[in-house]
Formats: structure tokens, sequence, C-alpha cells
């Protein structure tokens, strides 16, 4: 997988989660010529973003929603970067939470 499918999957996912809980959310274009490695301080600050509007619903009480897809999709990005290098660990989404049912 490319660098930029990297970053289309995960520009893709965000955008999921923010619909799926009614958050205000517009990836910026990506103006990087030719491929990147998939992450840059664009898209961690789009991550940070929704991450703050997620916990600011927890903190209001209010469910949070993600679609089991996106655990998939982040499961076999992440497999595949394993694969491709030993390199520095990037942050995908921030921290990933379990907001399941039980808590």
């Amino acid at each position: 997988m490319t660098g930029r499918e990297k970053c289309e999957l995960l520009k893709m996912i965000r955008k999921n989660i923010a619909e799926m809980n009614n958050i205000v959310y517009s990836p910026k274009t990506c103006d990087h010529k030719g491929d990147c490695s998939g992450y840059c301080n664009q898209c961690d600050a789009e991550a940070k973003y929704l991450m703050e509007k997620l916990k600011m619903k927890e903190a209001k009480g209010l469910p949070i929603y993600i679609d089991t897809q996106c655990f998939s999709e982040l499961e076999t990005l992440m497999a595949d970067s394993a694969e491709e290098s030993d390199e520095d660990e990037h942050i995908l989404m921030g921290d990933v939470i379990d907001y399941g049912p039980d808590q």
C-alpha cells in the first residue's frame, strides 16, 4: 500500500467516524507531490481535532459511534505498515479508545 493510499484510507476512516457522530469534519486536500509515508502533520492535526470532539461528546455523556469496519481497516493498515519496515511508530488516528457498551 502506498503512502498516498494510506493517507486516503485514514481520511475516509476519520470522515466516517465524524459523520456517525455528527461532527463537522472537512479534511483538507493533500498538496504533497509524489508519494509520501501516509502520515503528516496535517493528518495528525485532523486526527487530534476529531479526538477532541469525541472526548467532548463523551464528557457530555453522549454516545460515541465507531463503525466496526473502521477497526478492520485500521488493522489492515497497521499490519501492512508493520510488514513494510521497522521505522518509527506513527499515530494513525490518535489514541483509540474502546467506547463499547460496558464503558
